[in-house]
């Protein structure tokens, strides 16, 4: 159970008293050197230093236990991290109202062929009709324990797909950072189906052998540093090399860098 914050408590009597809600609008995390986990922080708690916050983002679940428990949850996807914290807080409109001390728990971020992991945290808030002020519609039991779909979700989107000399490969948006590796001098032929990626998603072809030539194929022009050229982009005969193309927005590739 989180510890409501006197500023929290504060806040709750000015919204209750003058019928209005109250908003919570953020998740901080920090990492705090020395907390002790075992207890509970002081009512006179208030919002760590900036060097302390490792990462905020508005909450992206909540629902009411009972009248005077709400409960919010955050799910940290694998693009968050790297960092490690033991201090976690709500916040509404930057004021601190409920705080709580953690075990130490490590965020990873994926990037490249590196996983990371996936992170859920949920936050109760228990005050004498609390949930009266805030706008939760939709009881806690329905969703607080239950991440798997999103789970599994993420799961599908960051799977790392390695395909060793395929012939005429598609990628179509199969992982959020795919890699095709070439490694037995064919020559071939890779498609990136900008069509069927996502922002942010990258491809990365890898020639680890000198003999053979492959050609990346866009399905629309891609834009390469000196700006917009021809729809292929090679790694050569005689070279060993990699080259990494993103979707930079809907239908469009950008290669982002290379050998």
């Amino acid at each position: 159970m989180a510890t409501i914050t006197t500023l929290g408590e504060q806040a709750i009597a000015q919204a209750l008293g003058s019928g209005s809600a109250l908003v919570i609008d953020e998740f901080m995390l920090a990492f705090v050197p020395g907390l002790d986990p075992s207890v509970n922080p002081p009512k006179t708690e208030l919002a760590p230093d900036a060097q302390y916050i490792v990462h905020s983002q508005a909450p992206e679940k909540s629902g009411y236990i009972d009248d005077n428990r709400v409960a919010y949850s955050v799910m940290l996807q694998p693009e968050v991290g790297d960092f490690q914290f033991n201090w976690v807080g709500l916040l509404s409109a930057g004021v601190l109202v409920a705080v709580a001390y953690v075990y130490t728990a490590s965020k990873i971020k994926t990037v490249g062929t590196k996983l990371g992991n996936v992170l859920a945290r949920n936050m109760v808030i228990k005050f004498d009709g609390v949930k009266a002020i805030l706008p939760i519609a939709a009881p806690a039991q329905s969703w607080m324990f239950d991440f798997s779909k999103e789970i599994q979700d993420i799961k599908a989107k960051t799977f790392n797909k390695f395909a060793r000399n395929p012939v005429n490969h598609i990628c179509s948006g199969g992982a959020q950072y795919e890699t095709v590796t070439f490694d037995d001098g064919v020559s071939a032929t890779v498609t990136i189906d900008a069509a069927t990626l996502s922002v942010g998603d990258k491809v990365e072809v890898q020639k680890l052998n000198k003999l053979g030539r492959i050609d990346i194929i866009g399905t629309v022009n891609i834009d390469i540093p000196n700006g917009v050229s021809e729809l292929n982009h090679w790694l050569p005969d005689s070279k060993t090399g990699t080259l990494i193309f993103v979707c930079a927005a809907v239908n469009k590739l950008k290669y982002v860098g290379g050998f």
